[in-house]
């Protein structure tokens, strides 16, 4: 559908989303798509599942020495290990969590200096509260968060 309506594919599974978050799959006037279009969208959004989207977790490596050792060392510790030369530093990907855990650690206890990014589970959850009363205990808050299921 979107090739025919000259729509990027994302713009269209963006629209499509909203339709299903609001629970709006009305036509409006002025439609860029035709009603069996329309049908056709809904169908394959409930029939097929979406994508799994590919991950992958990069490291920056300062190779020094004989780092074809070290590729040839961390492939078999991350199996999901591919790399690249940047510039100075080997560019480094892995699939996923477990290989990044495997690899990190590794590369730490061989003293390699690298430069890595959190993992999206690992990374504190940031919260701003508004609409409080400024007299508002702080404890009162952090119980009340714990009550909903939140650590800090």
């Amino acid at each position: 559908m979107a090739v025919l309506s000259g729509r990027n594919l994302m713009i269209i599974s963006r629209i499509w989303n909203r339709w299903v978050k609001d629970g709006n799959t009305e036509r409006r006037a002025g439609s860029f798509t035709s009603s069996r279009d329309d049908r056709h969208v809904t169908y394959m959004a409930l029939m097929e599942p979406p994508p799994e989207s590919k991950i992958e977790i990069e490291f920056f490596v300062s190779p020094k020495g004989d780092w074809r050792q070290l590729v040839a060392l961390a492939k078999l510790i991350a199996p999901s290990f591919q790399s690249q030369m940047s510039g100075r530093f080997l560019k480094v990907t892995v699939a996923d969590d477990v290989d990044y855990r495997a690899l990190s650690k590794w590369l730490e206890s061989s003293g390699v200096e690298f430069k890595s990014f959190m993992l999206k589970q690992d990374r504190p959850v940031k919260v701003v509260i508004r609409g409080l009363p400024s007299n508002t205990e702080p404890e009162e808050i952090k119980a009340e968060i714990e009550t909903e299921g939140f650590k800090y």
